[in-house]
């Protein structure tokens, strides 16, 4: 989706490969790093109340709802989703350690769930920061915090040891984590 993220990496400048040439670079120097890439569940669904032509779908008696479900799932997929599991494997196949993680975490009734975005009040949990945010309305602060010091615990033992659970009922419906 060139052009739709203006603020993402851009290949070519110093100290960047050129963008043909970065698989290439990522594979010569996987073995030297671990890496910690995730996604949340339903990435995509913050943007649709901004995407005028799907607008009139979603708001379509009856199947609406069920439009939106799958236009997020495609869209998380195609924009977030896939590009994360293409870069994994690539890493792992180059030598390297990979973990995946997928947020499932969000909002019940605010109608984004797991969205673009969801961990951050995990990690930077802040209450006079987040708790009038969209993000996290209908989440009881209590929640965030408890949440939050869950996933901010997976992030720090990844920076201890290079390692993470990849099963654990504690954190099961917070975040689904697999080795690569």
């Amino acid at each position: 989706l060139k052009g739709a993220m203006p603020f993402a990496l851009q290949y070519g400048h110093d100290p960047l490969p050129k963008e043909a040439d970065i698989d290439e670079a990522w594979s010569r120097v996987a073995t030297k790093y671990e890496v910690l890439i995730g996604y949340a569940k339903q990435e995509a669904s913050i943007y649709i109340p901004n995407l005028k032509p799907v607008q009139r779908f979603v708001k379509l008696p009856f199947l609406g709802k069920y439009f939106e479900k799958v236009i997020v799932r495609l869209l998380s997929y195609k924009v977030y989703k896939k590009a994360s599991n293409e870069f994994a494997q690539r890493h792992a196949k180059a030598g390297g350690k990979a973990y995946l993680y997928e947020i499932a975490w969000g909002s019940k009734t605010n109608g984004f769930g797991a969205t673009h975005t969801i961990d951050l009040p995990l990690l930077f949990g802040d209450k006079a920061t987040w708790e009038k945010a969209m993000l996290t309305e209908g989440i009881e602060w209590e929640e965030v915090e408890l949440e939050g010091k869950k996933f901010r615990g997976i992030w720090a033992e990844f920076a201890r040891s290079g390692n993470l659970p990849t099963e654990n009922d504690a954190l099961r419906n917070l975040v689904k984590i697999s080795r690569v």
